[in-house]
């Protein structure tokens, strides 16, 4: 038996991330509200949401960077929560 592909996306909208997830047989979509855009760290409801906003005030403490937009910056923290929790096989606790 061979392992189905399946393909995930996401991409950060303001207030909440737009997700799509396909296969050979389906393809589902959905838009969920997190608030991380302008919640703060003592708001934060997991360790992911804590290490996004933590990213997310330090980009925006320095805008010099070339991330003026409030968008590119929001989407430049959902890769980079992205990547590391990946890459370091972190999980993250639901307090």
């Amino acid at each position: 038996m061979t392992e189905e592909k399946k393909e995930e996306y996401y991409n950060r909208r303001g207030h909440g991330i737009s997700w799509a997830s396909a296969n050979r047989f389906s393809y589902i979509s959905g838009f969920t509200i997190d608030n991380l855009d302008k919640k703060q760290v003592h708001e934060a409801t997991d360790d992911y949401e804590k290490m996004f906003v933590i990213i997310r005030e330090m980009l925006e403490s320095n805008e010099s960077l070339c991330l003026d937009e409030e968008e590119e910056r929001l989407d430049i923290c959902q890769k980079i929560s992205d990547v590391i929790k990946r890459k370091f096989d972190i999980s993250f606790k639901v307090y």
